[in-house]
């Protein structure tokens, strides 16, 4: 089914939401976006498009509580793939900005999943608010391994912070069959390469407190089961200087892996923010929440 026959099927065209008025669709969008206050809300900024056209009318209730890198992380994207006219598919998409941005710039075709409905919603409004409503399609459904095979092929999947919650917030059984977390991350990554020619992807080490892998491991562990899973690894991410206004990624090859800066993480509670260590040079600084030390991974 394409994008436009599924906005036809849910309501989206002739006298839906692409004809209201703009007015009300932020309405709408202020209502949506101060209603949630769970796990996994406020993580993602807006598009810029819509933040240049739109940002004075966003509820200043609406505020991003993660350390934001979803402009760092596109720019890593776009500077190592040719995101032009692709079909792409994101699992996970919360407030949709990589599938809204990616679509707006690149003249892509993104479809998002994601479970959270008031997100689900707001993303739809965003699309249509900045034009792209016939170019991206979300879609309120959750990405479990038994819907991997379903799921529509395309040129790039993004998953990004997805996998770390599988066998606590998804896939508790499945993951008890599997033998535990990295054999069901081997199993779940080999699944979405039979779905994709390419993938952008990220993952955090904790899940429910405890520690899945160490975070100066995170660069040799996750290499370890993308391979295992037969990804073919074309460009890592690392923010190299962790000064809060140079959160940039550098762009590393496997033949460089050594090269790669590692972090070492810890909570400290006096000052409630995440303690970063670069186990190469013993620098020390402290950020306003984690994610920093997650590598980026760009295969095929």
């Amino acid at each position: 089914m394409t994008n436009k026959e599924i906005k036809k099927e849910r309501g989206f065209t002739g006298g839906g939401i692409t004809t209201r008025k703009k007015s009300e669709q932020i309405a709408e969008l202020n209502q949506l976006i101060e209603s949630i206050n769970g796990r996994f809300s406020n993580y993602q900024t807006f598009p810029t498009s819509f933040i240049n056209d739109y940002g004075a009318h966003i509820s200043h209730k609406y505020t991003v509580n993660q350390l934001s890198l979803d402009y760092a992380r596109l720019t890593f994207l776009s500077k190592n793939l040719d995101l032009e006219g692709l079909n792409i598919v994101e699992y996970g998409s919360n407030l949709g900005f990589f599938c809204l941005s990616i679509a707006k710039r690149f003249n892509s075709n993104v479809k998002g999943y994601e479970p959270i409905a008031q997100y689900c919603r707001s993303a739809e409004i965003i699309a249509s608010l900045i034009g792209v409503e016939e170019r991206v399609t979300f879609l309120n459904h959750s990405v479990k391994m038994r819907d991997i095979n379903e799921m529509d092929e395309s040129d790039l999947l993004i998953e990004l912070n997805v996998l770390h919650h599988s066998g606590s917030i998804f896939d508790q059984e499945v993951m008890s069959k599997c033998g535990g977390w990295k054999s069901y991350a081997i199993e779940r990554l080999s699944a979405m390469r039979k779905k994709s020619r390419k993938l952008f992807f990220q993952t955090g080490n904790m899940s429910n407190g405890k520690a899945l892998f160490s975070s100066q491991e995170s660069v040799d562990f996750v290499s370890e089961i993308l391979r295992a899973s037969g990804w073919s690894i074309q460009a890592i991410g690392m923010i190299a200087n962790l000064k809060p206004d140079r959160l940039v990624y550098g762009t590393y090859t496997e033949d460089f892996m050594d090269t790669i800066p590692r972090y070492k993480c810890r909570r400290d509670a006096k000052t409630n923010t995440v303690v970063y260590k670069n186990t190469k040079s013993g620098e020390t600084i402290h950020l306003k929440t984690g994610l920093a030390n997650r590598p980026l991974w760009i295969c095929e």
